[in-house]
């Protein structure tokens, strides 16, 4: 009887820690004896984990690619020199958009200008950038605007749980099992999804736009997390449509 009190002790810290989180309005009936507890601390710890990954997999933001399109007649192959262009007028924000381009196409043997360089105090004009592409003989060009904000929403309907909860009797020397039950009204979740459109166009004659895709982001902790995943995702994207070359 010693030995199994001293298992069921060690498991005692998962059993409040459970009882603390998942707390709420309840009330009791008692079920069970002791010989549940080895069962129910083995359950505790299953669901302590479950919260655990699904506290950490819904603190990180979902980022992908849609509505990608590609000029069919584009075949003029792989480009070298590019320009990135970020339309915002935070410069800040600029400046990590076009320089995570830079730093990821430098893999892809492509040398991306950003536009900040050549123009630091404000965004580029159409005749501004013709004018830059022509004296440098720039391959192509990259721009990276914000779209309006969507959100979506999801009904949830409302449920009931019904929690174990282990207690300890001293006059018997044992535990036993009691549960609580507790309502979640139903709810309705909204869900931020920050979008920008990325389009690349060719300055060979006739100068036109080759690819667009546009970039969503669910519930982003930051701007710059926003950025880095969108342009992580680009690089591969223009290889499979032959528009930059395979990194090196």
């Amino acid at each position: 009887m010693m030995r199994e009190h001293r298992r069921q002790n060690y498991c005692f810290p998962f059993v409040y820690l459970t009882q603390r989180m998942l707390k709420g309005n309840k009330f009791h009936y008692q079920e069970g004896s002791s010989m549940n507890n080895n069962m129910f601390c083995r359950k505790s710890i299953v669901l302590f984990a479950i919260c655990f990954i699904a506290i950490t997999l819904l603190s990180c933001s979902t980022t992908r690619l849609t509505n990608t399109w590609r000029d069919p007649s584009y075949n003029s192959g792989p480009m070298t020199s590019m320009i990135a262009i970020c339309v915002n007028k935070n410069p800040l924000h600029r400046r990590l958009w076009e320089d995570g381009f830079a730093a990821d196409f430098a893999q892809h043997g492509v040398n991306v200008t950003p536009s900040y360089r050549l123009w630091p105090s404000d965004l580029p004009d159409t005749a501004e950038i013709v004018a830059e592409v022509r004296k440098n003989n720039y391959d192509g060009v990259l721009i990276v605007s914000r779209l309006e904000t969507a959100y979506s929403t999801t009904d949830v309907p409302g449920y009931a749980t019904r929690t174990p909860v282990v207690g300890y009797d001293q006059w018997r020397n044992e535990y036993y099992t009691t549960y609580e039950r507790e309502y979640h009204p139903a709810r309705t979740d909204s869900t931020k999804i920050i979008r920008h459109l990325i389009d690349v166009w060719t300055t060979k004659k006739p100068g036109h736009m080759i690819w667009s895709g546009t970039g969503e982001t669910i519930d982003p902790s930051s701007s710059k997390e926003v950025n880095s995943e969108i342009v992580d995702m680009i690089a591969p994207e223009l290889v499979d449509q032959g528009i930059i070359a395979p990194s090196k």
